[in-house]
């Protein structure tokens, strides 16, 4: 038994020896190629998270850039290109909602100007109407009239107020009594910052639901009582890129 424990004893530190001469040596190369490798990757990171390429967002000059340097890149490490163009494969993008050029809006055979006078909601129904509503009423089947000065006013002191969805929801609650259509405008004064959000991603209401800017509402909507003659077409589309 003995010199079995003694053969041990000898074979034993010689092994740890190895090991220690081995990792000693070892890390020295292995330190000396990740920093390579770091600075490597150090250098494509710092260029494409450079501010010039405005965080390469989709149809930027700065996704162009991104787009060109990734391509050079390819190239030099001699990959193969695999896309319709070189390096690139074109591809759609969908960037919201768009108004299509058919839409138009008119009242008392007065044309309004899109952008200008009106401009229909992102969530809107793409559809065509005449109609001879009165402001004033809320009949089933008809054009319903909705200033949104109320709802400014009431949550003027609401840091959580979103004059969006509060459009949103009264329209669907208008379409759920009866509502054809809503036409909004405000009465007051004060600017209520809404535009166009080709970016909203709300569900797609069954009716039309356009907003009346404050000039032509001053022009058209003077006499609550009075009938208006109403004549639209909505329609929106996908904005692809």
């Amino acid at each position: 038994m003995r010199p079995g424990k003694l053969k041990i004893k000898i074979q034993f530190p010689a092994f740890i020896l190895l090991l220690i001469a081995i990792s000693c040596s070892a890390p020295k190369k292995i330190a000396k190629q990740d920093d390579k490798t770091l600075d490597y990757l150090k250098e494509h990171i710092t260029y494409l998270a450079d501010d010039k390429l405005e965080g390469r967002r989709t149809g930027t000059h700065g996704e162009k850039l991104a787009m060109e340097y990734i391509s050079s890149q390819f190239q030099a490490i001699g990959l193969a290109p695999k896309g319709t163009e070189g390096y690139i494969q074109p591809f759609e993008v969908n960037d919201g909602k768009k108004i299509n050029d058919t839409t138009s809006f008119s009242i008392n055979d007065e044309e309004l100007q899109l952008g200008k006078d009106y401009f229909p909601f992102p969530f809107s129904a793409s559809q065509s109407m005449e109609a001879l509503p009165s402001p004033a009423l809320q009949e089933v089947e008809m054009p319903w009239f909705y200033d949104i000065n109320d709802g400014i006013q009431d949550n003027s002191h609401n840091p959580h107020f979103d004059l969006n969805n509060y459009i949103y929801t009264n329209a669907k609650k208008a379409i759920e009594r009866g509502a054809s259509a809503l036409i909004l405008y405000n009465s007051s004064d004060a600017d209520d910052g809404l535009q166009f959000e080709a970016k909203d991603r709300q569900e797609t209401l069954s009716v039309p639901v356009v907003y009346i800017k404050k000039e032509a509402a001053k022009k058209y909507f003077g006499d609550l009582s009075a009938s208006l003659k109403i004549k639209f077409n909505i329609s929106l589309g996908e904005k692809t890129r």
